[in-house]
């Protein structure tokens, strides 16, 4: 009788090459998946049903850097552009002896912005200076379209009602991410990464007809990451 926690699927891929000693460019799409939840409750010969259907969020992103030493260590500033397109939908429905009476609501988001990196790798911390740690920062501020829809279908005196808005506005999406781990070098050209990664979202509020439809929304996903690097 609870709503659950959702649960996503992250995943992502990247490319990245150099020109010059110091300076790089990295090229890298990801993609987040929320699993639907679904809150069921009976009261007498009525159905309450409440539908969070999941959603996506896809990014991409690219940038140019430069690698500069901090005494043993070293670090990488990057500069870029980001796009990203998300989208979420919930539903309300409530079945009686009157029929079915439901209330939809899909939010879609596309946007472009700047993108700012910042990552780091310290010296060795094992004898055979394979593993090292790793960590770093980044931040997208995007500018784009909302489209929201709000749908009702609903009986009232025995009469059905059906009702769908949508609307388009600009807006703006916030997207920030941390990580942390161990870089493991297998070879001379090949190393693994692994460790844990904190990724936060804020979206603005969206309105239809002066209802608020969505409070400014703002998630939250820790995962675990495992990543590969091979140097051609």
């Amino acid at each position: 009788d609870e709503f659950e926690s959702d649960r996503p699927f992250a995943g992502s891929v990247g490319l990245s090459g150099s020109f010059g000693t110091t300076w790089d460019w990295a090229l890298s799409v990801s993609q987040t998946d929320f699993e639907a939840n679904v809150f069921l409750e009976e009261d007498g010969g009525d159905i309450f049903s409440l539908n969070n259907d999941g959603g996506t969020h896809t990014q991409a992103e690219f940038t140019v850097g430069q690698t500069f030493r901090l005494g043993s260590s070293e670090a990488r500033f990057g500069l870029g552009l980001a796009y990203a397109n998300a989208n979420s939908s919930s539903s309300f429905s409530q079945t009686s002896d009157k029929g079915l009476n439901s209330v939809d609501l899909e939010s879609e988001f596309q946007s472009i912005g700047p993108r700012m990196t910042l990552d780091a790798e310290s010296a060795p911390i094992s004898s055979d200076g394979r593993f090292t740690i790793v960590g770093g920062a980044d931040v997208n501020y995007l500018a784009g379209q909302y489209t929201h829809s709000k749908g009702l279908n609903a009986f009232d005196d025995d009469e059905f009602i059906s009702n769908q808005v949508t609307v388009s506005e600009d807006g703006e999406l916030l997207t920030a991410g941390a990580y942390v781990g161990i870089k493991y070098a297998v070879s001379d050209s090949t190393a693994v990464r692994f460790g844990v990664r904190r990724d936060m979202t804020s979206m603005e509020r969206a309105t239809i007809g002066g209802d608020d439809v969505a409070p400014t929304v703002r998630s939250g996903l820790t995962s675990a990451y495992i990543g590969m690097d091979v140097d051609f």
